[in-house]
């Protein structure tokens, strides 16, 4: 057949010899997707697409929101009021924790640790919203810095003394 039709031996014999080549490949492909698939499943179960992060180290950008919420927190009685009567001005001391969460912009979510004008150091919780697109826009409505939380944390030592 193949002296009749022109093709020579030679060519199918190498055709003939690639083909199990071609079948490893198609086994290797296959394995390597299965990985890659497994890989991501793995990602896709720790990062889950408008979630709040884990605790994260504090980079610059956290401690620029940190000082953002206590700037905010001091400007405004009404904002301070759940951490308590007597608390006038704070001054950060530490950011103990920061998680994120992307939204429309950047939720962070804080445990900070603070100190009030009178010197006690407490922790507190606070979450801050970032929309840096609204930076230098004179829209009372759309502020780039939105404190959305703040409560004092209460921990077992100072339950303990009350």
């Amino acid at each position: 057949f193949f002296e009749s039709s022109g093709v020579s031996t030679t060519a199918t014999a190498a055709h003939s010899s690639l083909r199990p080549m071609q079948g490893r490949r198609v086994i290797l492909t296959a394995v390597l997707g299965l990985v890659a698939f497994s890989l991501m499943e793995g990602v896709a179960a720790s990062v889950v697409p408008g979630g709040v992060s884990g605790p994260k180290p504090v980079s610059e950008s956290a401690l620029h929101a940190a000082k953002q919420a206590i700037t905010l927190l001091n400007s405004s009685p009404a904002l301070r009021a759940p951490l308590g009567a007597t608390v006038e001005k704070l001054e950060l001391v530490a950011v103990k924790e920061v998680r994120t969460q992307v939204v429309a912009g950047l939720n962070y979510f804080f445990t900070l640790t603070v100190k009030d004008s009178d010197g006690s150091t407490f922790d507190i919780e606070t979450n801050v919203w970032e929309r840096r697109w609204l930076e230098g826009k004179n829209d009372a409505a759309g502020q780039p810095w939105t404190v959305t939380k703040v409560q004092r944390v209460v921990s077992e030592n100072s339950a303990e003394s009350n």
